[in-house]
């Protein structure tokens, strides 16, 4: 189990079908885990939602970093000397829904504007709240710029886009 995409999240319009969707996952989820010859999870809060047992589970937290995808000392040194003469780049890689932190990314946002900090948030992903997160930056004015940014394959090329950026912000 890796994702809540069919739970209703705090503050989430009504929707029928979400509603719907969220009590039969509520339900099947449990009955299908039970009968599963192993259970992997990506976090203890899903293990502990859907089952009572901890036979045959394993927990993986996210792991995928390989050496060859981290950032040398060199390359921290010339981002470091590269920062003094422009903004810091940020960027966010996610699907955009409420789960994953995007509503207190523009309220982080519109604290940075408030205090002048001059920075660039890219946001790279789609997902429920897209049309929000666009009507955002139009109206966005100031220190921080933003951009929706497209997508590239996880890999090799992903990690050497982010090592384009200053910041990676992390989504929940």
């Amino acid at each position: 189990i890796e994702s809540t995409f069919m739970m209703i999240t705090k503050g989430e319009k009504f929707s029928f079908r979400k509603f719907l969707s969220h009590h039969i996952h509520n339900l099947l989820l449990p009955l299908c885990l039970n009968r599963a010859d192993a259970r992997i999870f990506t976090h203890d809060h899903y293990k502990n939602m859907f089952l009572k047992s901890n036979e045959r589970v394993h927990v993986s937290e996210y792991s995928n970093l390989d050496q060859e995808f981290l950032i040398n000392e060199i390359d921290v040194e010339n981002k470091n000397e590269a920062l003094k003469n422009r903004k810091l780049r940020f960027i966010i890689a996610c699907r955009l829904i409420a789960d994953k932190g995007v509503v207190v990314l523009l309220d982080a946002v519109k604290a940075l504007q408030k205090m002048g900090v001059p920075a660039q948030i890219d946001i790279m992903g789609s997902g429920e709240l897209e049309p929000e997160c666009r009507q955002f930056i139009q109206a966005q004015q100031g220190a921080v710029t933003m951009s929706f940014v497209d997508p590239v394959a996880y890999g090799k090329d992903f990690f050497k886009y982010l090592s384009t950026y200053d910041v990676l912000l992390l989504p929940n």
